[in-house]
């Protein structure tokens, strides 16, 4: 993230740069060119950084939706375990006071024993047992020996029995709801305590998908204030463009004057020279005999053809469009090509200003078809309106026609050639 705001304070700051000298710099054509590559390079960073940032955040929202699940599934345990324990509580309450019931029931029957035992031992002739049973033992083991269980009720004892059994048992089960009361509380400060390091991750998650948005904001700011600048540098290409095609009409007007002037001079100078040439012909006529001489031919008049590459040629060492690679993605973006009839589009050019003599139409040797010194080509108008120039992996393109791609892929670029 810090990365992500060093790159964008250093893409503002180049184009800080960038419109600071734009009134000073951007005179020519070529100018106004470099400064539409550099703003378009700084963009095609923010979006780059803006693609990356869209992929985190994708990242940190599924991460935060675990999270929300995870505490979701850890307080529904959470109250699972405290309701146990609500239970247990209940449980041992109710066995506590079964417990008591249990003591005081065993109790009488133990003092109603002892009676009994009395009454026999007060009864008995023969006391001679119990007199010494007692001395050496305590109740527990009378009631335990043969001798007496022959000498009593046996439903006594059996009652005597169960009620001991009764309170073991219930002493076990308060035992073992204290056991389980305890796992449970210890259960219940488990999952408080991941409740709490959930809780505290979820809000370093979320604060974190606070910033990167207010950062997402700012690139989108960024690359909009970049995008204006492009417009203002494609509406000033828009007007350079104007001013040769003024120029040119111009120019075009003076050369035709002149030329209408040297043609009337040149016809005036013909046929003076033609009356004097009849007269003296004629005089010689009249002195010497007629000859014959070959007609004279005319050499046609050739023009060297200009040098319309140079400004074409590509310093691009990436993969180069061609007729294998019908897709590439080059300096500006994707490429394709396409091969129609540019009659008409070049018709459109000439109105625009690019003249046949300075722009004329042709096709350079690998097939690129040409106006001038640059590669014809289709692109989005709002982007790249047309008679703006932009960089492909084939060199410098003209802009001079758009097509149905431009609403999908407004960097795209559709170069015309013959293959």
């Amino acid at each position: 993230m810090k990365h992500s705001k060093r790159l964008m304070k250093c893409v503002m700051a180049g184009a800080l740069c960038v419109a600071m000298t734009m009134p000073v710099l951007a005179d020519t054509k070529a100018d106004v060119t470099n400064q539409i590559n550099t703003l378009e390079s700084q963009a095609s960073d923010l979006e780059s950084e803006l693609s990356s940032m869209k992929a985190n955040k994708t990242s940190l929202e599924s991460y935060i939706a675990e999270l929300d699940t995870k505490i979701k599934s850890t307080l529904s345990d959470l109250n699972t375990v405290s309701d146990e324990i609500e239970q247990t509580n209940e449980e041992i309450t109710v066995a506590k006071k079964n417990l008591k019931k249990a003591e005081a029931d065993q109790k009488t029957q133990y003092d109603a024993l002892k009676a009994r035992i009395k009454a026999i031992y007060e009864s008995d002739e023969d006391a001679s047992f119990f007199r010494v049973l007692l001395q050496d033992a305590d109740l527990k083991s009378v009631l335990n020996s043969q001798e007496y269980k022959s000498r009593i009720n046996m439903y006594d004892y059996d009652l005597y029995t169960n009620l001991e059994e009764t309170t073991q048992k219930i002493l076990d089960y308060e035992q073992e709801l204290g056991e389980k009361q305890a796992n449970l509380e210890k259960n219940k400060d488990t999952y408080q305590q991941q409740m709490d390091e959930l809780n505290v991750i979820l809000d370093e998650r979320q604060s974190e998908l606070s910033s990167l948005d207010e950062s997402m904001q700012a690139a989108y700011s960024d690359i909009s204030d970049i995008q204006s600048q492009i417009d203002a540098q494609n509406n000033k290409m828009s007007a350079i463009l104007a001013d040769e095609k003024k120029t040119a009409e111009e120019r075009a007007a003076k050369e035709a004057a002149v030329k209408k002037a040297s043609q009337s001079t040149t016809t005036k100078k013909e046929s003076s020279g033609s009356s004097s040439a009849k007269k003296e012909t004629e005089a010689e006529t009249e002195t010497k005999a007629p000859e014959t001489e070959a007609p004279e031919t005319e050499a046609p008049e050739t023009e060297a053809p200009k040098d319309n590459s140079s400004n074409s040629s590509s310093s691009w060492d990436g993969t180069v469009l061609s007729p294998s690679h019908g897709v590439v993605y080059g300096p500006t973006g994707k490429e394709t090509y396409y091969n129609l009839d540019m009659s008409g589009v070049v018709s459109i050019m000439r109105n625009m200003g690019f003249s046949s003599e300075d722009y004329p139409y042709w096709v350079r040797e690998d097939g690129c078809k040409m106006l001038g010194p640059y590669i014809m080509c289709a692109a989005n108008l709002d982007r790249f309106p047309r008679g703006t120039t932009v960089e492909s992996s084939l060199g410098t393109c003209l802009v001079c026609d758009t097509g149905g791609f431009a609403a999908s892929n407004p960097t795209q670029l559709d170069i015309a050639t013959n293959w």
